[in-house]
């Protein structure tokens, strides 16, 4: 059972003890006047093959953002536009010079974007957290049962797999996201026994994610990853498109959006269980894990930095450094699915992640500063 005051603290974090992260919204429940963005994001693997999908974005009428009322409206406002705005760039060949993505995209997306305090790109907190729906409600949230909203350009089973295993992961830690609240939230009191069921509850999502992560080859094989559907993860700058970048017509003299791409970094989760530990990185890894919560909810970076303040662990607290190394073996594997998936595909390219950082150099230092 969640109490009141446990509950209004998860309440003003948008988070809960079922989902953690995760966020269950309702294509079905968005106002019909915004039909046409889901129109287009439900035909962009047909418009991708048929190389017409410029043509078709440039062609949809430029909707307001005065309708979007519940918060699931303005996350899926988020997904669909960068659903769309991937496509728009990626679709096509490498770009010679300075791409324009159309005001009926770009226009909305900002308002949306300041709105939740998200960047303007694809980002985890849309791919992920908010891009999903139970096949049949009355059978248990599990990746077999789970369909995507939008951001589906190859229309695979492997486009779903990677994203429905991703939130199957997010959901594992569910229980431990509730604990940490409760813990912090609560250590004023007398709370070793609320400490001791958060490290525990922690130490036993990590275990049910790495299981849930071995399930990733079931349906995605490293080369669809790899070759078809990373590249519409991909950021918006230099290493990605030449020395050009992009810009948002109607707003060039902001000059280009520069945006790192969709990245597991981006996930509050661990985040969230380092700042509850107090894992200490630095260096570069701590400045690239800072720069990614920008690409997180409003509310998710705020529930951070609220644990990282106050957490009533230390590195003297009995039953830490078991969790340590369960966090450690968490992230072994993780580096292992990487290895499978990205540096198995590489063939001589640039060891550089969608998010923009030389990620093996960066793993590893994560995985090192857990120790």
């Amino acid at each position: 059972m969640v109490t009141d005051n446990v509950q209004n603290v998860m309440t003003r974090f948008r988070v809960s003890k079922e989902l953690g992260f995760l966020l269950e919204c309702h294509l079905s429940q968005m106002p019909e006047y915004y039909q046409p963005w889901i129109a287009m994001c439900n035909n962009i693997a047909d418009l991708i093959k048929s190389h017409s999908v410029r043509q078709a974005l440039c062609s949809m009428p430029e909707l307001t953002t005065d309708l979007l009322s519940t918060y699931e409206d303005w996350r899926l406002a988020h997904l669909l536009l960068t659903t769309m705005v991937s496509a728009y760039i990626w679709s096509e060949a490498t770009h010679d010079e300075t791409l324009v993505i159309p005001r009926n995209l770009c226009a909305p997306l900002v308002v949306v974007s300041e709105h939740l305090g998200l960047r303007p790109i694809i980002c985890h907190a849309s791919a992920c957290l908010a891009n999903w729906k139970l096949m049949d409600p009355s059978q248990p949230f599990s990746p077999d049962n789970l369909r995507l909203n939008a951001f589906n350009p190859l229309d695979s089973d492997g486009n779903r797999w990677f994203f429905v295993v991703t939130a199957q992961i997010e959901k594992d830690f569910g229980p431990c996201v509730y604990n940490i609240i409760r813990a912090v939230h609560f250590k004023t009191e007398d709370n070793a026994h609320y400490i001791n069921e958060a490290l525990s509850s922690i130490r036993d999502s990590l275990s049910k994610g790495i299981e849930t992560m071995k399930r990733m080859p079931e349906l995605l094989t490293p080369a669809e990853f790899y070759h078809e559907l990373r590249p519409y993860l991909q950021g918006y700058d230099a290493n990605t498109l030449n020395s050009h970048g992009i810009v948002f017509e109607g707003m060039e003299k902001n000059g280009p959006v520069k945006c790192a791409g969709a990245s597991a970094a981006q996930s509050s989760t661990l985040q969230l269980v380092d700042a509850f530990l107090r894992v200490e990185h630095s260096g570069e890894a701590k400045k690239f894990l800072n720069q990614q919560r920008e690409y997180m909810p409003r509310e998710h970076r705020e529930l951070i930095h609220w644990i990282e303040t106050e957490s009533p662990v230390q590195k003297s607290t009995e039953g830490r450094q078991e969790v340590l190394d369960a966090l450690t073996k968490f992230r072994s594997f993780h580096f292992n699915t990487v290895a499978l998936y990205i540096i198995t595909q590489m063939k001589g390219s640039s060891g550089t992640g969608t998010g923009g950082t030389s990620f093996v150099k960066f793993l590893n230092k994560v995985r090192a500063d857990t120790k």
